[in-house]
């Protein structure tokens, strides 16, 4: 048997500045920066939507969705919305499906 480690974080675009910041973000978010003293996470401005609606965040993550053709089903591999609770993220894909289904 052969150990194997990893070395490099093989989905992070290093060339991409966007990516590269969003990353450490994340990482700073791990050491427990960018919270108050209730530890609730800080966002930066450009991770916010326009309104603090589900509909807000679906046409931010997945712009121009309801416009025909739809895109083919490479194009949700690149563009997901995470959620930190199972009944929340349901709770958006009905939303996202419905949403599409109606234009």
């Amino acid at each position: 048997m052969k150990v194997l480690h990893l070395t490099q974080n093989m989905q992070l675009n290093v060339d991409d500045a966007q990516e590269r910041d969003f990353a450490q973000w994340q990482i700073d978010i791990g050491h427990g920066w960018h919270t108050n003293e209730s530890d609730d996470v800080t966002l930066p401005e450009s991770f916010k939507c326009t309104e603090n609606t589900v509909q807000s965040l679906i046409d931010t993550i997945y712009p121009g969705i309801g416009l025909l053709p739809h895109p083919d089903d490479h194009y949700f591999s690149e563009c997901t919305i995470l959620s930190s609770r199972k009944c929340h993220a349901i709770g958006v894909g009905l939303k996202l499906v419905l949403y599409i289904k109606t234009q």
